[in-house]
């Protein structure tokens, strides 16, 4: 940061360490969230799974809760990957948040817009 101009830049370089993570920042105010692949909530993809756990305090599915993904043709349903998200954000984040196609699904049903 030693290149830094920006005022914005220089506050944070100097009220923040090197290893302050956003969540951190930011937690105490609200949810800091980001929207998780397959890969991440599996633990395949490990520099992922890190920078989120360091830097996030909830999640929300990015399409393994989708539609196609749970219910891909008549009479079959797959929760695999869905179960495996929400096992991630069980173990490893305050907060797992809805999709907001889910939210949109719920407000048709119940009548409300």
């Amino acid at each position: 940061m030693s290149n830094c101009t920006d005022f914005g830049c220089l506050w944070y370089s100097n009220n923040y360490k090197k290893d302050t993570f956003l969540k951190d920042v930011l937690g105490d105010k609200f949810l800091i969230g980001v929207a998780l692949n397959t890969r991440q909530s599996s633990g395949v993809d490990i520099a992922s799974v890190k920078i989120v756990k360091q830097h996030f305090n909830a999640v929300v599915a990015e399409n393994c809760m989708k539609h196609a993904i749970i219910h891909p043709e008549e009479d079959r349903y797959d929760f695999g990957q869905a179960d495996e998200f929400v096992k991630f954000g069980e173990d490893k984040m305050e907060c797992i948040l809805p999709d907001t196609a889910l939210l949109g699904i719920h407000n048709l049903h119940s009548g409300s817009a």
